[in-house]
């Protein structure tokens, strides 16, 4: 199960004076998203993996609430946001740190910027700020 697509705000003024009015609550409280995902790990794990879009920074910057509310977050503050919604279902949670192989590194990096940035302050990929040479790092992350 999805969570539901904020709306686009017909009238901007009137969405800044009722915050939240017409905007399905889990769409903003961690609770309410927890619970309208559905039992075990896999709706969770699918949400995360599907709609919070990555972006790359150090360290912890939003935590799991702020990764929730904003949609973009890195892998720590993903990881922290799955933990959050697994903690709410009463699924026990722990974290593990390792290191992948080269290969299967690089496997991954290429598909980095596969999915269409569609939330606010994902990375674009594609346009003037996308790069050219996809096997090009520098542009890719100079863009």
């Amino acid at each position: 199960m999805s969570l539901p697509s904020a709306p686009a705000p017909s009238d901007e003024s009137a969405s800044i004076a009722a915050p939240g009015k017409g905007v399905p609550v889990e769409r903003y409280n961690l609770d309410a998203g927890a619970r309208a995902l559905g039992p075990g790990v896999e709706p969770s794990f699918t949400f995360v993996r599907d709609e919070i879009q990555y972006q790359s920074y150090p360290g912890v910057m939003r935590g799991g609430a702020g990764a929730y509310t904003s949609g973009a977050a890195n892998s720590f503050d993903r990881a922290l946001l799955l933990a959050e919604l697994l903690k709410r279902k009463g699924i026990a949670v722990r974290f593990a740190l390792g290191h992948l192989p080269r290969a299967e590194a690089e496997r991954l990096f290429e598909h980095l910027f596969d999915r269409p940035a569609t939330k606010l302050g994902a990375m674009p990929t594609s346009g003037a700020a996308a790069a050219s040479d996809p096997s090009d790092i520098v542009s890719r992350v100079r863009a």
